[in-house]
């Protein structure tokens, strides 16, 4: 099963951490990126009818980078939300922008062919320099940083499959190194068999970077309109409009649907499995930079744990994913899901002792090959659907930007099929 590392889809109840008697209390709302970043700007909300070349559907970070790209080109935007700016999946992402994909590439070749596996891992590849690029023109600190990332076997049982996938790597040309269990003891103060080191791999604050790229957006002519609720999509053969809570309504020539999961609700296509996941924030830890060189750390294992560093010298770990039921009882597992993730935090590290800071339950979508879907359905070619879902939410949201300027300019993309809805 698959961990979001970076996910577009992680939502829910948040809790804050740590109280005078060292026990999490899980009652509070507090996400580590709004704490950190705040709340720069609200949108205003939808009164009255609005027409549009484009209108997306989501104001997370896949919604505002599609918008960025199309509103660069020109193009007349409308954004609604029905929270607002990263409130939904956006600010709870652990942000490890990885070019890896959930599948291994030795994998994803049986799963998928071999020219659609490759171009997969470059695609996710050419996302990070993409993102580092757009980071660059943006008036905010991101926290934009590149980090080599280490694939990491903590089990005896996961080194010959690690193997095989550096030897995939290697293979095709990818830069990677192999790391001994005494290169990770020495060099990292990991506890670990053997890992893939990549050079080519990134981290972001991804709420901040949100609201930047909405920012600019907006300094670009597009709108944006917060607490409303897209109820349903009513089709002609030159318009689509959009029907919303607010009673209002929103006339597009092309509609983007960029709402993660809850894109259901719009959407009578449901390849996906939903999840839930963990993730524990530390409180700041002094030794940290002397012992550890702030890799992105993600395991062989399945289901898998997967960490970084924050810019106050924090570890953010996640893990513990399993089936999605309730979300009633998804929360009530945080206390002891915060625990294990304690636990196989002080096993990794062995050197240090942190404490908790923040911790959340999340729901995700989970893809048989870990590929977002990007495309259209046949009921309408002027709705196009980018659903993010996977542990490369970060990656794959540049990718669907890329695709819905095309799309939207009558452009042929050669990358389409390989995320579209019916492959």
């Amino acid at each position: 099963m698959a961990i979001p590392r970076n996910s577009d889809q992680l939502v829910g109840r948040r809790q804050r951490t740590e109280s005078r008697t060292g026990a999490l209390n899980l009652k509070s709302d507090d996400l580590y990126w709004p704490s950190r970043t705040g709340t720069p700007f609200e949108l205003e909300s939808l009164r009255r009818n609005a027409t549009c070349d484009v209108a997306i559907i989501g104001a997370g970070l896949t919604g505002t980078l599609i918008a960025h790209e199309l509103a660069d080109a020109g193009i007349d935007v409308v954004l609604l939300d029905k929270r607002g700016i990263g409130r939904g999946s956006t600010c709870a992402s652990t942000a490890l922008v990885l070019y890896e994909i959930d599948v291994p590439l030795c994998d994803l070749k049986l799963l998928r062919g071999e020219r659609v596996a490759l171009r997969s891992y470059h695609l996710c590849r050419e996302a990070i320099g993409q993102l580092q690029k757009i980071c660059g023109t943006l008036n905010n600190n991101c926290q934009f940083v590149r980090r080599p990332s280490l694939y990491l076997a903590r089990r005896r049982r996961d080194l010959p499959d690690l193997q095989r996938e550096f030897s995939a790597r290697n293979h095709d040309g990818f830069e990677v190194d192999y790391l001994s269990q005494n290169d990770l003891r020495q060099g990292y103060s990991l506890c670990g068999l053997g890992a893939i080191r990549s050079e080519e791999a990134a981290e972001v604050d991804p709420f901040a970077l949100t609201h930047a790229l909405m920012g600019q957006v907006l300094d670009r002519g597009a709108r944006a309109f917060g607490g409303v609720r897209v109820t349903g999509i009513d089709f002609s053969r030159s318009r689509c409009t959009l029907r919303t809570d607010a009673g209002h309504s929103v006339s597009a020539g092309y509609v983007i649907v960029a709402g993660g999961f809850e894109s259901m609700a719009l959407c009578r296509f449901s390849p996906i499995q939903l999840r839930s996941t963990y993730v524990m924030v530390t409180q700041p830890i002094a030794e940290l930079s002397r012992v550890f060189d702030s890799s992105l750390v993600w395991e062989a294992a399945r289901p898998y744990s997967y960490l970084r560093t924050t810019p106050d010298q924090r570890i953010m770990i996640g893990g513990g994913d399993e089936d999605f039921v309730t979300s009633e009882l998804r929360d009530a597992l945080i206390g002891s899901k915060t625990h294990d993730i304690k636990e196989t935090l002080a096993s990794i590290f062995p050197d240090l002792a942190p404490k908790p800071a923040y911790a959340w339950a999340g729901t995700f979508g989970d893809t048989r090959d870990s590929l977002p879907y990007i495309g259209t359905l046949p009921v309408s070619s002027r709705v196009l659907y980018a659903l993010c879902y996977g542990a490369n939410g970060t990656n794959f949201a540049i990718i669907a930007a890329n695709l819905a300027r095309d799309w939207v300019r009558g452009r042929n993309n050669k990358d389409a099929p390989v995320f579209a809805l019916d492959r």
